[in-house]
């Protein structure tokens, strides 16, 4: 899957394995980055775009520090 994301002044396209909806579908996660997105009431049709197109443009988007827990 590839998005493509602003880093500093530039637009960079990324390669990801994996890419999560928050559970209150507020952000798309991407622990590879260990970034989150906040997409807001777009999250569903970016998260479907992914997952049908493998590509997705992030770049509007703010990002924020995440961390995936897991729980054993």
């Amino acid at each position: 899957m590839r998005i493509i994301i602003k880093e500093g002044y530039s637009l960079v396209i990324k390669e990801i394995k994996e890419v999560v909806m928050l559970d209150d579908k507020s952000a798309l996660g991407i622990s590879e980055q260990r970034k989150k997105y906040l997409t807001g009431e777009q999250t569903e049709e970016l998260f479907k775009k992914i997952l049908t197109d493998g590509y997705a443009d992030l770049s509007g988007f703010d990002y924020r520090r995440y961390v995936r827990e897991v729980l054993l």
